[in-house]
């Protein structure tokens, strides 16, 4: 059984090996003969033995060649992959851990003696990445000195609004004797979506009208570390 001998010669070394060759073949020819060979004849003798050496030539490296570069294009896919997870918060757009914020003023809304009012509405869209919103209301209640006020915030009311004047919201009021401004304050965490939270006031005997109104709303992004809970 005839064997082929394959060459794995780098390209390079081989153009130099093909070169011995031809010198050889030339030598072969003697010296006399040598001296009067030409460019052509030189070419013709180099081109008859590649011919005939060509059947047994290979690259012996063109697969792990072929290989590596696979193995390129697949790193450089990580890496864009990387690149692109890299513009991203736990896996989400950073859009979605940006604060929202809603305010809301109003001045000389009516608060009942002995009842309660809706002195502001503010509505806030709280997006994927927040867990908590964080509210603040302030307003002036001129009050007679015997009488009471009260102010504090309520979360997503029903129909009854700021009514009744019980529960934990409004055990969490801001309240004083006379004529004062309040600012009540007010974190829970909270559902993605929409949320409302209304400002609601009280005073005691007298009506008056509350001044200086003012009602914000802000969702607090999702973090790791820091602060306490809620």
């Amino acid at each position: 059984m005839k064997r082929t001998r394959h060459s794995s010669l780098p390209p390079g070394r081989l153009l130099v090996v093909l070169i011995a060759v031809t010198a050889l073949a030339v030598g072969s020819f003697g010296t006399a003969t040598a001296a009067g060979l030409t460019t052509k004849t030189v070419r013709k003798i180099a081109a008859k033995v590649v011919t005939k050496k060509a059947p047994g030539l290979s690259v012996a490296h063109a697969a792990t060649a072929t290989k590596a570069d696979s193995a390129g294009k697949a790193d450089t896919a990580k890496k864009a992959d990387s690149a692109a997870d890299a513009d991203k918060l736990g896996g989400q757009s950073p859009q979605l851990y940006l604060d929202r914020l809603a305010f809301t003023t109003a001045s000389h809304v009516s608060v009942p003696g002995d009842s309660v009012a809706t002195l502001a509405t503010a509505t806030i869209t709280v997006p994927t990445g927040a867990a908590a919103i964080s509210a603040i209301g302030v307003a002036s209640i001129p009050a007679a000195l015997v009488n009471t006020t009260g102010l504090w915030l309520k979360l997503d009311p029903d129909v009854n609004g700021c009514n009744p004047m019980s529960g934990a919201d409004y055990e969490r009021r801001s309240r004083a004797q006379g004529s004062t401004s309040l600012t009540t304050q007010y974190a829970t965490p909270v559902q993605p979506g929409a949320h409302t939270v209304i400002l609601c006031a009280t005073v005691s005997t007298a009506a008056v009208f509350a001044e200086g109104i003012s009602l914000s709303v802000a969702s607090v992004a999702r973090g790791r570390d820091g602060g306490g809970s809620l």
